[in-house]
């Protein structure tokens, strides 16, 4: 549980250096081209970004999308979601 609370308090103080973010983008494209090879995937992804956006981004629309996201962004967003005081804890024993 520490080290998962350690990690948490790094996400919301310490920037991601520049290298790993970048490496961290391209493994989610990577892992977006694949998913698109799995038609089932495919069309259920579709009908969800459809259903929830009422739109379908292409895969270089969603690469550009994360090239434009900022370590600093992620940071800002891990506090606004990520705030220690309103986070709940499930403990199975």
């Amino acid at each position: 549980m520490q080290v998962t609370w350690d990690e948490i308090s790094k996400l919301r103080t310490k920037l991601i250096p520049d290298a790993r973010l970048n490496f961290a983008k391209k493994q989610m494209i990577g892992q977006l081209a694949i998913a698109r090879e799995n038609y089932e995937h495919l069309m259920l992804a579709t009908g969800k970004s459809i259903l929830i956006f009422d739109r379908v981004d292409s895969l270089e629309t969603i690469r550009r999308n994360l090239d434009e996201i900022t370590a600093t962004q992620i940071r800002d967003v891990a506090n606004e979601v990520l705030d220690i005081k309103t986070l709940n804890q499930l403990i199975f024993e």
